[in-house]
């Protein structure tokens, strides 16, 4: 098992491509494997590469912006291979285009992208939030069709937002164990009201989520990465990512 961290979780400490170097540099000191990329910032493509290879941190996948999957995944995978990832990641659909135009518009695109992406030697992968498992036409769940509609994407698990969206988070993983190679952890203590700047994020461990049972399951079912992420921090930012490899650590490395 491989332990990463998933970049979006230090946005507010990283301005520039100095400021990401820096911090991939801390993580590998921690003991992290490897990063998600959120934003390259102003790095090109043999720039993230060299700085990785100085590090010793593996760049193993990407988040780009969904409308970038639309309008620039040519770069998106041109930037991807020369870095030497695995994975391009569908991260989130902005609040403003959750309706069924859109959606139906994202599940006639997925076979495309997958296509490009395996021409290219790349991975496509889905990474959920909760909005994912509202029901959706004919469908138990949007999940269920984005899934169903392309047998060849991956599904990166976030096993925070099952959670919170209130469902069988283990049972999940069970269904699409031959899909998941990629599980993110995250945490939190509770909410104050009913949107996403509400919910009180924590390190991983200290809040309510499950994450022993989470990461059994994660070496049951061959996970091949966990990944630390967390979306906002009442603590230092890398405070919280020590916290949460520890935590990691201590649930998978004597499985």
């Amino acid at each position: 098992m491989k332990y990463g961290y998933n970049l979006f979780s230090a946005y507010t400490i990283i301005q520039n491509g100095q400021d990401l170097i820096k911090v991939m540099g801390t993580l590998k000191e921690m003991g992290y494997d490897g990063v998600e990329l959120f934003l390259p910032y102003d790095l090109t493509a043999a720039e993230l590469k060299t700085a990785a290879e100085e590090i010793g941190i593996r760049v193993f996948s990407s988040h780009p912006r969904m409308y970038r999957f639309f309008d620039n995944l040519q770069e998106e995978i041109d930037y991807a291979r020369q870095v030497g990832m695995e994975t391009l990641a569908l991260p989130h659909i902005p609040d403003e285009d959750r309706n069924d135009a859109y959606y139906r518009k994202v599940l006639d695109a997925i076979p495309q992208w997958k296509k490009r992406c395996a021409e290219a030697g790349l991975q496509l992968a889905w990474h959920n939030h909760d909005f994912e498992f509202q029901p959706y036409g004919d469908h138990a769940c949007l999940m269920d069709a984005i899934l169903e509609k392309e047998p060849g994407l991956e599904y990166e698990i976030d096993t925070f937002w099952t959670t919170y969206a209130g469902i069988d988070t283990l049972a999940l993983m069970d269904r699409y164990k031959d899909r998941i190679r990629y599980v993110h952890f995250k945490d939190y203590v509770g909410k104050t009201g009913p949107g996403y700047m509400d919910i009180d994020f924590c390190a991983v461990g200290e809040g309510l989520v499950d994450v022993e049972a989470i990461a059994a399951k994660a070496v049951e079912i061959g996970a091949q990465w966990v990944v630390a992420e967390q979306d906002l921090h009442k603590k230092d930012v890398l405070e919280d990512a020590r916290i949460s490899l520890q935590t990691l650590r201590r649930l998978i490395d004597a499985r």
